[in-house]
């Protein structure tokens, strides 16, 4: 017994010395290269010469490797999910609208376009398990930012080894787990794991857009939070494992019931869409009809959990220890839905224009009806030529507000989505409630909408919103329109509201009431000192009288309505009124006292005896006869409704006191068919409308008895007031970045952008302090930046020597970068589908000190230095430009310290310029557009100018002409005056432009043709006259 114990005892301890050794040994994971299934063949065509190279031996490949060794032995076999996956990717690899193909076109980033199937291509050349993790990158990737998902990575790395080395130690081990437990991914190789699947997710998100859509609309009816397990490993393998499974069996045709989340994140970032079944107060059947799901893989979904009051869709939390160098696990929230979703610029507009419906109240619900104000309003700003900070804005929302009157019913009801997701939760993005205006920028306000009419046109319209009301207290109602007459005379004219009862009369009819003044002179002295004056006097009353029956004529004559005449001593106005609101008085019947003879001949014609004046003259004697009939409200109170009491008000009798004039608010369609007829001022509104954009204080009050100022009491600030307003700061900040996103057409950006107030980023700020309504190329890539990553607000002087920024399949770079030297755009941005691999936000800084390849001997042969042809040649077919990184990167300092994960860096990357495949020089292009202008050393010449032919091929001034047609000469060029050749080629040219040159030379750009007349007159201006050393690039 004795020598069996020791036997055992010996045989345990051989077994963990020989486990221990194992555990030593270093094995090479780049060493093998797995066969890709037949499936991922598609993708591994696809794929980009340097994508591939890097998912084949790079450190992709070993991470994928070690990562598959790590999981595999506890993940599900589930074939049916790879196969369907890999015919999936290829796909979409294999479709150019998605991948792109890299052309001389994309510059110095033809290497670095297309999609970044790296991580799958990876996968499928390593092995077994190693396309499952794959799959849960971009499971992570769906619901967490890149930081979080690389500390959960992290995280479960260090908990899996844990794991596998108890199970070493309990003697549960074969040879793959003693390899597995030693393994170790770096932090930075994590991010790129990341960052692959990231950049994966958009480019078939986009492929799939219609599905992918579709899912996430039926995911936001839900509110499903993930459970909780007791960590972050067992709460990550849970979701993985139970995704996997269920996705496996439906694409084999078994169909499955989800009550829990965690089975639906593979539904949401593996772009394989089995049927829905959607069950909530009736069962609805979404189709989504995919060729990779066998019949009967239909998937129900249980709605019963959804809250309207908790944000939509899969939620996931956990405490995660990795994401921070210090301090305890911070509990980080994940969610999958429609609003963590990448949108078209478009949509953010569309956000907006529920934002600024947010405070106008529920009346404001018929979208057409908005659309049709908006687009009315937008073309009268616009016809106006305002400056462009009033206009960008009103235009582009016009524009979008065609854009949903002219669409069909289903792009409709989504526009609507978007601007409902703003009206209720989004008012904010354009700033706090009482920043905003009131409804239809208070023209929906009659008192203020009065002020941009004239008289009749402010009575037309009074009248009309009065025939769509039943409000009783405008029975009665009068109108008082206070003018001046073309003497200069104050005419005050009362006309009804609604139409009124007329004594002896059947039908009700308007009328009108003129003031007559009263002069009098009793109580004055006529001496000889006054008489003059009072004679001055008595001639302006009847100028004044004469003034108010000729209107009264036109009221009877053109106008067709009654006019009567009071005695302006019967009315009580103002100090002497009764009623405790001082611009209120008291009706009386009593008629002026004029007697209609008197009347007839202040407004008859001398000697006018036809037909023709006769017939006058009684539709006149009518006029005032009916006009002098009693009102139905004779010796009433009255009391001021809403106008203008200077100008144009409606008063309403007091009894109906219990109405309050809050209660009249012009309809919006009113309001816009007054616009589209002419019936506003625009040359005065918008005149109005753009001093209102320069001031904070424009309106007053508080919420919903916001009113707008007088427009007569503002005045032009000029340069005095340098912001505007947050809502309208917001408003044209988003009008500068819609201008960017035009030159940017496929761009999609982060719907979380509309989280924050757009007046409030920094790159807002600086847009609005620029006066060009074009965005600098520093503001443009902040902007760019914040909607691309939905929160990332960065300093635009951070992006001084910036030439492009790589974010997960996109690059945004300067247009400098792709332009012909004679027409540089400093500004513009251009987007590239791809990316130079890194995770996070990587902003490109080019070197300054730029290298230009050195002559040597072996090239000497090639130099031939040609007398020049007069020929137009480009003999630089051959060159091309190239992007690489040198390795120097720096993390950009947000404000967030402590973090492990940097969201942004600085990344070096040197333009170099190869001929025929060899290095030439590298170039700092950004430094080159920068000083073109003003560097002395480089001229453009005009693309077009007044000489003649004979002129323009007169050569006659040089005397020696060399041609350079390979980059043998540029490099060992001659000292007279030299033409390059390369005509028409931009890349060729825009590289030899921007190499390095010695001080005293000259650089002459043509735009076209050579005109040897201009050159001659540059020459003359820059080098007086001098020819050597001069370069000219045809």
């Amino acid at each position: 017994m004795t020598s069996i114990g020791k036997f055992i005892v010996a045989a345990a301890s051989a077994t963990q010395e020989s486990t221990l050794a194992l555990a030593n040994i270093n094995f090479d994971f780049s060493l093998i290269k797995m066969e890709a299934p037949l499936e991922y063949t598609g993708l591994g065509n696809a794929l980009s010469t340097k994508r591939k190279q890097e998912a084949e031996t790079g450190s992709t490949h070993v991470t994928a490797r070690k990562l598959g060794a790590l999981f595999a032995d506890d993940l599900p076999h589930t074939p049916n999910l790879s196969q369907a996956y890999g015919l999936r990717v290829s796909e979409i690899a294999e479709n150019p609208k998605f991948n792109p193909r890299g052309s001389a076109a994309d510059g110095p980033f033809a290497e670095h376009v297309g999609a970044d199937g790296t991580s799958i291509w990876a996968a499928a050349t390593s092995g077994r398990g190693s396309m499952a993790v794959h799959l849960l990158a971009c499971l992570l990737a769906r619901v967490w930012t890149g930081p979080e998902a690389t500390s959960i990575w992290s995280a479960i790395i260090e908990a899996r080894r844990a794991l596998l080395q108890s199970r070493l130690n309990e003697q549960q081990f074969h040879i793959g787990m003693v390899t597995a437990c030693q393994i170790q991914v770096e932090r930075e190789k994590l991010s790129e794991w990341d960052a692959s699947a990231r950049a994966w997710l958009r480019t078939a998100d986009t492929a799939m857009k219609v599905r992918q859509t579709q899912l996430m609309l039926i995911i936001d009816n839900i509110n499903v939070p993930l459970s909780g397990k007791p960590t972050v490993y067992q709460d990550v393998m849970d979701a993985w494992t139970k995704s996997l499974i269920m996705l496996d069996k439906l694409i084999s045709g078994v169909p499955q019931s989800v009550e829990s989340g965690e089975a639906l994140l593979g539904l949401c970032a593996w772009h394989i869409y089995p049927d829905v079944c959607a069950l909530g107060k009736t069962a609805t059947m979404v189709e989504q009809q995919d060729a990779l799901v066998k019949k009967g893989g239909l998937v129900t979904i249980g709605l019963h959990s959804a809250r309207r009051e908790a944000n939509p869709g899969i939620s996931w939390s956990m405490p995660l220890a990795h994401l921070r160098y210090y301090g305890k696990a911070v509990m980080s929230q994940g969610a999958v839905g429609s609003q963590k979703s990448r949108v078209s610029f478009n949509r953010i507009i569309q956000v907006a224009m529920g934002s600024m419906l947010s405070t106008w109240g529920s009346e404001y619900t018929d979208l057409e009806e908005v659309a049709q104000f908006m687009i009315a309003f937008g073309q009268m700003l616009r016809s106006q030529n305002q400056a462009a900070a009033q206009s960008e804005w009103p235009t582009m929302i016009l524009e979008q507000s065609e854009n949903f009157i002219n669409c069909n019913d289903k792009a409709k009801s989504e526009t609507a989505r978007y601007i409902a997701l703003g009206q209720r939760r989004h008012g904010k993005f354009l700033g706090d409630a009482h920043d905003h205006p009131p409804p239809c920028f208070g023209l929906s306000d009659p008192s203020f909408f009065l002020q941009f009419q004239d008289s009749e046109q402010s009575i037309a319209s009074l009248r009309s919103i009065a025939q769509t009301t039943s409000n009783k207290s405008l029975d009665g109602a009068i109108i008082r329109w206070v003018r001046s007459s073309q003497s200069g005379d104050r005419i005050t004219e009362y006309a009804s509201l609604v139409t009124q009862s007329v004594p002896n009369m059947e039908q009700k009819r308007h009328r009108r009431w003129l003031v007559l003044p009263v002069f009098r002179q009793e109580g004055i002295s006529t001496s000889a000192q006054v008489e003059e004056e009072l004679q001055r006097l008595r001639m302006a009353y009847l100028r004044r009288e004469q003034a108010i029956v000729k209107r009264s004529l036109t009221i009877i004559g053109l106008l067709g309505e009654p006019c009567g005449f009071l005695d302006e001593e019967t009315m009580i106005y103002q100090h002497r009124s009764l009623i405790s609101d001082p611009n209120g008085f008291i009706w009386s019947n009593k008629p002026a006292p004029r007697s209609l003879e008197y009347l007839l001949q202040c407004s008859s014609k001398p000697g006018a005896k036809d037909d023709a004046d006769v017939e006058a003259a009684r539709r006149r004697r009518v006029g005032w006869q009916v006009g002098h009939l009693d009102h139905g409200y004779k010796n009433v109170e009255y009391e001021f409704l809403f106008g203008r009491a200077g100008r144009v008000a409606v008063f309403r009798p007091v009894p109906f006191q219990q109405e309050t004039a809050s209660s009249f608010e012009l309809p919006i369609g009113f309001v816009t068919q007054s616009i589209r007829s002419g019936h506003i001022d625009a040359a005065r509104f918008s005149k109005y409308f753009a001093i209102k954009q320069s001031h904070h204080n424009i309106y007053t009050g508080e919420g919903s008895a916001r009113q707008p100022a007088d427009p007569s009491s503002i005045t032009d600030p000029g340069g005095s007031v340098p912001t505007t307003g947050r809502y309208f700061e917001s408003l044209i900040a988003l009008a500068r970045a819609y201008e960017v996103y035009v030159n940017l057409p496929n761009a999609d950006v982060d719907l979380n952008v509309i989280s924050s107030p757009l007046y409030s980023t920094q790159w807002a700020t600086a847009a609005l302090l620029h006066k060009d309504p074009i965005m600098t190329r520093e503001s443009s890539f902040a902007c760019v930046t914040m909607f691309d990553t939905g929160y990332l607000d960065i300093d635009p002087e951070v992006f001084g020597e910036v030439i492009a920024i790589s974010s997960a399949n996109t690059i945004y770079a300067s247009e400098i970068l792709f332009s012909d030297p004679s027409r540089i755009s400093i500004h513009a941005l251009r987007q590239v589908t791809g990316n130079v691999g890194k995770p996070g936000l990587a902003l490109l800084l080019s070197p300054r000190d730029t290298i230009l390849r050195e002559p040597d001997l072996e090239s000497w042969e090639l130099v031939n230095h040609a007398p020049f042809d007069g020929k137009s040649e480009n003999n630089f077919a051959a060159t091309s430009l190239h992007l690489s990184l040198t390795g120097y990167q720096q993390a950009l300092n947000l404000g967030r310290h402590g973090i492990r994960d940097k969201e942004a860096f600085y990344v070096e990357a040197v333009v170099s310029v190869h001929d025929h495949g060899s290095w030439m020089a590298d170039v700092d292009l950004l430094h080159f557009a920068q000083h073109t202008p003003r560097q002395k050393g480089i001229v453009v010449l005009p693309a077009t100018c007044e000489h003649d032919p004979s002129d323009k091929n007169d050569t006659s001034f040089f005397p020696k002409l060399t041609s350079i047609d390979n980059w043998y000469e540029i490099l060992d060029r001659p000292r007279n005056t030299a033409i390059v050749r390369a005509f028409g080629n931009w890349v060729a040219r825009l590289a030899l432009a921007a190499i390095p040159r010695a001080d005293d030379e000259t650089l002459l750009i043509a735009s076209k043709d050579i005109c040897w007349a201009c050159v001659q007159a540059r020459l003359k201006v820059w080098r007086n006259g001098n020819p050597d050393n001069l370069l000219v690039l045809q």
